[in-house]
């Protein structure tokens, strides 16, 4: 019998064959098969990730699920993930307080444990709520605290998209010099990089 690890790797690059609701129904039939939580844990992951694009309230409703089953089963860094999940959907519906809430809850425990890349990545998605309130200066600075955790770890990508988010949050700022230096910088790199779609962001 496959793993569950290779049953949604077949389903998810299988998209000329699949479309989204396809791939949303067979991990819903997996789901309802699984037994062990680990396995339980990963599906809605994923589930969660592909209802984002076709309807946000089932997508929340898988992350609240994975929440739930990560607190039961005292899983703390499945606990983390799903916060950030929850939080990631809750943005996305423009509820931003309470995005914000989970995104805390989850950064809390990537900083507490060092996990620097989903730090930054946390971070990162924190300041571009606060941007999404016009809260700019805390979007600055959220920003630019995650832009120092991609430096440490060296992710050259990392530091380049933070570049860009910095550059638009200080042009809400009326700082344009530091906005053209950040977006000057970004683009340096994602050149070196053959980033084309991360290029076209940067010129738009």
């Amino acid at each position: 019998m496959k793993s569950i690890y290779t049953i949604i790797l077949l389903l998810l690059t299988s998209g000329s064959v699949y479309c989204q609701s396809e791939v949303l129904d067979s991990l819903e039939q997996a789901l309802e098969v699984a037994g062990d939580p680990i396995d339980k844990l990963v599906l809605l992951t994923q589930l969660s990730v592909v209802a984002s694009d076709l309807d946000l309230e089932k997508s929340l409703f898988y992350a609240e699920q994975g929440l739930q089953i990560a607190k039961q089963s005292q899983l703390t860094a499945k606990t983390a993930d799903f916060q950030f999940q929850k939080g990631d959907v809750l943005q996305m519906m423009g509820a931003y307080d309470s995005a914000q809430w989970y995104f805390s809850s989850a950064y809390k425990f990537y900083e507490q444990e060092e996990e620097k890349s989903k730090a930054a990545w946390c971070l990162r998605q924190m300041g571009f709520t606060y941007q999404n309130q016009g809260q700019y200066q805390l979007a600055f600075e959220h920003s630019l605290n995650g832009l120092q955790y991609y430096e440490e770890l060296g992710d050259e990508e990392g530091v380049a998209k933070m570049y860009l988010g910095l550059a638009d949050i200080l042009g809400y700022l009326e700082q344009a010099d530091e906005a053209i230096n950040y977006c000057l910088q970004a683009i340096a790199m994602l050149e070196q990089q053959g980033d084309l779609e991360g290029l076209a962001d940067a010129y738009q």
